[in-house]
């Protein structure tokens, strides 16, 4: 995933060229997950499968998700498959 930090775009890569991405002039930034933080506490998401049911809780205390700061959205990578589900401020 990059993000334009001009206008907020946002490009998800499915298969990887040797180019670089540019919006608004300027070359797009790319997105890392999260996998250490210093508030590992709300923002590292832990998934968790049973049965065949996949859960995924963000962090061990709850995200505020004011407008101003919030997770747009969670993804999922298996083998095959991406889940995504987008969240909302309020959520």
């Amino acid at each position: 995933m990059y993000k334009c930090e001009v206008c907020g775009n946002i490009v998800e890569i499915v298969g990887e060229g040797v180019g670089t991405l540019v919006c608004c002039g300027q070359q797009m930034r790319l997105m890392l997950r999260n996998t250490i933080d210093a508030t590992r506490e709300k923002h590292i998401p832990v998934a968790t499968a049973d049965k065949g049911k996949i859960s995924i809780k963000v962090g061990e205390v709850a995200h505020p998700m004011d407008e101003s700061h919030y997770i747009e959205w969670i993804e999922l990578l298996s083998d095959d498959r991406i889940g995504r589900q987008h969240l909302r401020p309020g959520g």
